[in-house]
């Protein structure tokens, strides 16, 4: 089994949905205990990335998941999402053999969804592979341990669209029957 080390962003300002979509309710847990517990079952390490609201976000992820999670503030979270991704790359010592990438405010990704995707890495072992729902990409994106350098150059609020770009021919797109993959909470929360 491949040595793998999620990271859940969950530092965003939050613009487009205020107050903070990660803090908002989804039955008995909030949208970022959500994200967090969908992907817990998993053999995955497990960073999530503060930033924006960490005063309300951290003893929340603390309390619901004790050491099964590694809480990590990124004071730079205002320049983009980058810089959190940089801030959970940096906090891990090893690299892995995959790094994983989700959002924190993607709580609809089915734990069976991420299940499937792990197995298919597994079996493939493509440079970087992304879910795919009726053509739309989403959640969790993988990317090979080797590529570390590349991710750590990202700047900005565009988070590692570059180096999909870059390495397009390299990227193994995986069609999935979850539309949580893609669900975009700013568009789920209408007025």
């Amino acid at each position: 089994m491949r040595k793998i080390q999620l990271i859940i962003t969950a530092a965003g300002l939050s613009q487009r949905r205020p107050p903070n979509k990660l803090l908002l309710s989804l039955g008995d847990k909030t949208v970022i205990e959500t994200t967090v517990e969908n992907f817990i079952e998993t053999t995955m390490g497990i960073t999530v990335v503060t930033g924006h609201q960490r005063e309300k976000i951290e003893p929340l992820l603390a309390q619901r998941f004790g050491d099964r999670i590694t809480i990590v503030h990124n004071p730079d979270y205002a320049s983009g999402l980058a810089s959190s991704v940089t801030a959970g790359l940096k906090n891990n010592p090893s690299e892995p053999d995959y790094w994983c990438f989700c959002n924190g405010d993607k709580p609809f990704i089915k734990t069976a969804t991420i299940k499937y995707l792990l197995a298919e890495l597994e079996r493939s072992k493509p440079p970087i592979m992304i879910p795919a729902f009726h053509d739309q990409i989403g959640h969790p994106t993988f990317f090979a341990g080797n590529l570390t350098s590349e991710l750590l150059a990202l700047t900005g609020d565009t988070g590692a669209r570059k180096l999909i770009q870059r390495h397009g021919r390299e990227v193994l797109f995986v069609p999935v029957a979850d539309e949580g993959v893609s669900l975009d909470m700013d568009c789920y929360l209408t007025d």
